[in-house]
């Protein structure tokens, strides 16, 4: 796949641009026999860039393959981030954003103390979900903001119900995310606290994705981890370069049986 090999290259460009470290490209001995595209020990950090077509189930890519590569990583105290194609495609300004931020962590930074507190309207969060998180928005019911500047600068989102947590009767954090290229420092602190203290939630879960975030942040909030859940799945349509949730894919109880 000659189109996913030059946007590798275009990923390890990008890194190098970001440090003076020493850079290891398709490293074989850390994880052995399993590859690194792109290794930093200095930082204990590793980047997996994965084409759609050659990391599916289509090549022989099994639902645990990225997962198994996450814990290899993890068991070394080394973070892995995976990039997918479509990522790195449609939402690359994004992309490289958290890049930046992980291994030059000199995105433009403003302190939350400065920042005030705003409720957004569903269709503010939605489209500053879309511009500034890498998995988008997604549906809620309360839409809390910091404004620094008059500039809405970092947003956080909660949900009471959702489909896929049918046993569970409190709130989920649903989406949280900063302007990017810029790093409000201490805000999602200060969204959350404000959250608890006007709604006082029996309780709250969330969810982190693995595959780009340590999960650190919950713990500034008080939370504790209960558990890892198993991998996902993805709808692949060939030849478009992207990923379909298996939720927009179900058949609706008014579809023909």
């Amino acid at each position: 796949d000659n189109c996913s090999s030059k946007q590798e290259l275009e990923l390890l460009e990008y890194v190098k641009t970001l440090t003076t470290n020493a850079i290891i490209h398709n490293d074989r001995n850390v994880i052995c026999p399993l590859e690194l595209d792109i290794y930093i020990p200095s930082l204990n950090l590793a980047i997996e860039y994965c084409g759609l077509y050659w990391h599916s189930e289509l090549n022989g890519k099994g639902r645990w393959y990225h997962r198994q590569k996450w814990k290899l990583c993890h068991d070394k105290n080394i973070r892995l981030i995976t990039i997918f194609e479509d990522e790195w495609v449609h939402k690359n300004h994004l992309v490289k954003s958290i890049l930046k931020n992980v291994i030059q962590r000199s995105n433009k930074k403003i302190w939350a103390r400065n920042c005030e507190i705003v409720e957004l309207s569903g269709t503010e969060a939605k489209a500053f979900f879309l511009e500034n998180h890498i998995h988008g928005y997604s549906s809620s019911q309360i839409n809390l903001g910091l404004k620094y500047d008059n500039h809405l600068s970092y947003a956080m989102s909660f949900t009471k119900s959702n489909i896929s947590r049918k046993n569970f009767n409190g709130w989920e954090l649903q989406r949280m995310a900063g302007l990017h290229d810029q790093v409000i420092v201490g805000g999602a602190s200060k969204l959350f606290k404000h959250f608890i203290n006007k709604h006082d939630p029996e309780s709250v879960l969330s969810y982190a994705d693995l595959r780009w975030f340590s999960g650190k942040s919950y713990e500034n909030f008080g939370m504790i981890l209960t558990g890892i859940t198993t991998p996902g799945y993805w709808y692949l349509k060939m030849p478009e370069c992207k990923r379909h949730h298996r939720f927009k894919l179900r058949k609706n109880s008014t579809d023909n049986q």
